[in-house]
């Protein structure tokens, strides 16, 4: 028997990701991040945070900042069973919090506070926070009085 033969190699078989994977991936490393910003987020007193995933097209200011939405407590439970995302609207530089349901394919969560369901009624955020979505911050009010308070500002 020859002593200087070695024994061939046996290498594992190759690991393959799909592109489930790779999605459930990101996904986990997002919510690991949300979580410690979530921790170190300051909200104000009777208020709770909200997540909010990035915008589907990202704008550069959205690559390294985690976004929340400030709602009351009393309608934390009610919001948090939705999966949020920031949007924007084209052509404006305010960002909203908006989610899919079974009622309309994107759903504000100005309006799910306020329970504001007709179409030309509009949710008027108060101090222009758009992602603020206490009920102190909200006003109803229809298109006409919304256009005519911010050409007022």
């Amino acid at each position: 028997m020859n002593s200087n033969r070695c024994d061939p190699i046996v290498l594992p078989p190759p690991i393959v990701l799909t592109a489930e994977d790779i999605i459930k991936a990101r996904i986990r490393a997002t919510e690991e991040r949300y979580a410690d910003a979530l921790a170190n987020a300051v909200c104000p007193d009777g208020a709770r945070l909200i997540p909010l995933r990035p915008p589907l097209r990202l704008p550069s200011r959205f690559i390294h900042c985690e976004v929340f939405a400030i709602v009351d407590e009393e309608d934390y439970e009610r919001l948090s069973i939705h999966r949020w995302r920031a949007w924007l609207a084209p052509g404006r530089k305010c960002t909203r919090a908006v989610t899919s349901t079974e009622i309309a394919s994107t759903h504000q969560m100005s309006r799910m506070v306020m329970n504001v369901n007709h179409r030309y009624l509009h949710v008027h955020h108060v101090n222009r926070n758009t992602v603020d979505n206490r009920k102190v911050n909200l006003k109803v009010m229809t298109g006409e009085e919304h256009r005519e308070l911010h050409r007022q500002e």
